[in-house]
């Protein structure tokens, strides 16, 4: 399923998924079929949600799941993964296609999600629980430039849209995060939100 974006393609979009605007001319997406299928749906997955969860809430801005990512709700470097993309952890399982292409993407996920980890439970199991987690995203107001390398060495991430530093943790480890970006600048006020599905990937 595509739609005609309403403009050309950039010649990098062509490159990647080989797709010309003649594919698309003229195409809309489905919306009551969308509908139908993401009745009772629970929650969406993607392998970076953050991109695909923008684009999606935009779109279809009454679609109310929840979203799971699996790049980042899930531990592949522990799983024995060094790598950062879809393609690069199914060839490490001995699998390969030919990615940037949505529904080849879509399969290739789905394929990931019903092998086991390491705990012996499926992949998809272990996001569910992560994706369910509550978490605290603990934000470091007022921080100035000279604290910049301090909060990146403690795993802070900037927010460029926000202009802001920030890391999200699980609840019982605030305390310690909090204490340990003040100790970096006496202007930090560290600012707690919570986090959990709807909002994570936002």
């Amino acid at each position: 399923m595509c739609e005609d974006p309403g403009e050309a393609l950039s010649t990098l979009i062509r490159q990647i998924t080989g797709l010309a605007d003649a594919d698309l001319s003229g195409l809309r997406f489905d919306e009551p079929l969308l509908r139908h299928h993401l009745h009772g749906v629970d929650a969406l997955v993607a392998w970076n949600a953050a991109f695909d969860a923008r684009h999606w809430r935009a779109r279809f801005p009454w679609s109310d799941q929840p979203w799971i990512c699996a790049l980042k709700d899930h531990d592949w470097l522990a799983e024995g993964h060094a790598g950062r993309s879809l393609a690069s952890v199914l060839s490490d399982r001995g699998l390969f296609y030919p990615p940037h292409r949505a529904e080849i993407d879509a399969w290739a996920l789905t394929v990931l999600l019903t092998m086991q980890a390491r705990d012996g439970r499926s992949i998809a199991a272990n996001l569910v629980d992560a994706g369910r987690r509550a978490d605290l995203r603990i934000e470091a107001s007022g921080a100035p430039f000279a604290a910049r390398e301090g909060l990146k060495a403690m795993g802070c991430r900037w927010d460029a849209r926000r202009r802001l530093w920030s890391i999200e943790v699980r609840q019982d480890a605030a305390d310690g995060v909090i204490d340990a970006m003040q100790a970096i600048h006496p202007s930090i006020r560290p600012t707690l939100a919570p986090v959990d599905w709807f909002n994570r990937h936002v």
